[in-house]
C-alpha cells in the first residue's frame, strides 16, 4: 500500500463531498414542494462555498425552467474562489479566517442591497462555513482591529467554535439572528452546508445569522475569562441590539460531519476495505480526539483480519491550544501526533509489515489553518524522514516541531503534506486510518 494509493481514495471522498453535489440533490428532491411555486427569488449564498451554491442554484433554475424568477443575488466567498459572473449578482470576495476590509464593506453592501428589496421577495439562503469571517456589519465603537485582533485571540486560544461564535455575536449587527431582523417579514428557505458539530448545530453555522439570539454580556465575558483573552475596547461602553424576529419557512442541511463520515465509509467500502466508523462531530480538545484514536488502534491490532483491507474513520473538529509560533492546522498537528506513536509506541512498531499502516487527517476545505496544506498523510517511515531531511547543524525531532506547533515545516520536510486546493465544501474534518496486508 502506498502513499498515493490512498490519496486517489481521499480525492474520491472529496469529490462526494463537493457542495454542488450535495446541493443539487436537495434541490430536485424538493423542487415540487416548494421551489417551482416560488414566486419573485432572491439569492444570497455566503460562506467558503458562497460562489459554487450559487452557482448551483442559477444553473438548476435554468435547467428547471424558472430562471426568470430570480430577480437577481449576493454572493461572498473567500478570495481566489470565484470562477464568473452570474446574471444579475453583486459577487464579492474577502478574507477567511481573519476578516478584513473587504468582510466589512461586504456586510455594508448586503444591508443596502435589503433595504432595496420588496417585501414581497423570497429570499433563497445559501450558507457554507467561513462566512463569520467572510462578511460582517460591527456594532458601534467596534472597529476592524478590535475584530482582526478577537478574532485570532479566540481561533488561538482552543475555544469551541460555539464559543468563538457566541463571543463573535455580541459585537455583531449580522450574526446572531442580525441578517434576519434585516430580512424580516420576507419567506427564507435556506440550505446549508454545516460545518459545525453538536447538537442543533446548525444554529451556529456562520454565527448564526438567521437565528435571533441575544447573547448575555455575562455569558461573552465568562469565555474571554476561560481562556485568558484581554480585550483591546471597552465593553462597558458599548450599546447592544436586540434580535428577536425571524421569518425563516424551511430550513435544509445539504451536509455535515455525519454525512461526509458516511459518504466516506461507502467509497471505502467501493474500494474493497473493511469500513468501520468510530465516530463523527466529535469536538474536544486534540489531546483527546488523538487519545482516542490511538486507543482504536491498540484496542484493534489483534483483531483486524489480514484476509482483506481495513480502514477506521474519525470526523470531527478538534480544537489545539497554540503555545508556540510555528505553522500548521489541526490536521497536520494530528497527522504529527500519529506520527509519533508510530515510531514510540512498542506494541504499534511490531504490529507494521512493510508499510502496511496509514494514517490520514484533512480538512473538507482542503485548507488546514493558515496554510496552503489540507492535512497530514504518515506512516511509520515518517518519524525519521523528518530527522534525516534537515540540515545536520539544526536537526529537531518532531516533539520538538510539535511542541513549537510547527507539524507544517516538520511533515514538509518528510513528503508529508496533502495538498488538495480549495475543495469549495467544508464539513470538518476526516481522519482516516488505512490496513493493508496484500
Amino acid at each position: 500500500m502506498k502513499k498515493q494509493d490512498v490519496m486517489k481514495i481521499i480525492l474520491e471522498i472529496i469529490e462526494e463531498l463537493k457542495p454542488e453535489k450535495l446541493l443539487k440533490e436537495s434541490l430536485y428532491k424538493n423542487f415540487y414542494k416548494f421551489i417551482k411555486k416560488l414566486n419573485k427569488i432572491y439569492i444570497i449564498s455566503l460562506g467558503k462555498a458562497g460562489y459554487s451554491m450559487a452557482e448551483t442554484f442559477y444553473d438548476f433554475a435554468v435547467e428547471s425552467g424558472i430562471s426568470e424568477k430570480i430577480q437577481g443575488g449576493f454572493v461572498v466567498s473567500p478570495y481566489n474562489t470565484t470562477k464568473g459572473t452570474l446574471a444579475n449578482f453583486e459577487i464579492l470576495e474577502s478574507s477567511h479566517p481573519y476578516p478584513d476590509f473587504n468582510s466589512l464593506y461586504a456586510g455594508d453592501r448586503l444591508i443596502k442591497v435589503i433595504q432595496g428589496l420588496s417585501l414581497d421577495i423570497e429570499i433563497i439562503f445559501l450558507l457554507s462555513g467561513g462566512a463569520s469571517s467572510l462578511i460582517e456589519k460591527t456594532i458601534e465603537g467596534i472597529e476592524l482591529q478590535h475584530l482582526q485582533n478577537l478574532t485570532k485571540s479566540l481561533l488561538r486560544s482552543g475555544a469551541k467554535i460555539n464559543e468563538i461564535n457566541t463571543v463573535r455575536k455580541k459585537f455583531s449587527l449580522l450574526k446572531g439572528g442580525g441578517l434576519a431582523k434585516l430580512l424580516y417579514p420576507r419567506n427564507i428557505y435556506q440550505f446549508i452546508l454545516n460545518d459545525v458539530v453538536g447538537k442543533n448545530s446548525e444554529k451556529f453555522v456562520s454565527s448564526g445569522l438567521l437565528y435571533p439570539e441575544n447573547v448575555s454580556l455575562k455569558r461573552v465575558k465568562h469565555i474571554l475569562k476561560k481562556y485568558n483573552i484581554i480585550l483591546d475596547f471597552d465593553i462597558h461602553s458599548l450599546s447592544f441590539p436586540k434580535n428577536n424576529k425571524s421569518s425563516v419557512k424551511k430550513t435544509f442541511v445539504i451536509g455535515n460531519n455525519q454525512i461526509a463520515c458516511e459518504k466516506a465509509k461507502n467509497i471505502l467500502e467501493k474500494n474493497h476495505y473493511r469500513t468501520k466508523l468510530i465516530v463523527s462531530n466529535f469536538s474536544g480538545s486534540i489531546e483527546k480526539y488523538e487519545f482516542l484514536i490511538l486507543k482504536t488502534i491498540l484496542k484493534s491490532i489483534n483483531k483486524i483480519s489480514r484476509l482483506s483491507p481495513t480502514a477506521y474513520i474519525w470526523g470531527g473538529e478538534p480544537t489545539v491550544n497554540v503555545q508556540g509560533n510555528g505553522l500548521g492546522g489541526r490536521n497536520q498537528e494530528l497527522a504529527l501526533r500519529m506520527c509519533i506513536h508510530f515510531y514510540k509506541n512498542k506494541r504499534i512498531q511490531s504490529f507494521f509489515e512493510n508499510n502496511n499502516m496509514i494514517f490520514v487527517s484533512i480538512g473538507t476545505d482542503g485548507v488546514d489553518g493558515p496554510t496552503d496544506s489540507a492535512g497530514g498523510v504518515v506512516s511509520k517511515d515518517t518519524y525519521q524522514d523528518i530527522i534525516k531531511n534537515q540540515n545536520l547543524e539544526t536537526i529537531k525531532t518532531p516533539e520538538e516541531f510539535l511542541k513549537n506547533n510547527d507539524s507544517y515545516t516538520a511533515l514538509s520536510l518528510a513528503d508529508s503534506l496533502i495538498k488538495t486546493g480549495y475543495t469549495g465544501t467544508n464539513l470538518n474534518d476526516l481522519s482516516l486510518l488505512f490496513l493493508n496486508f496484500a
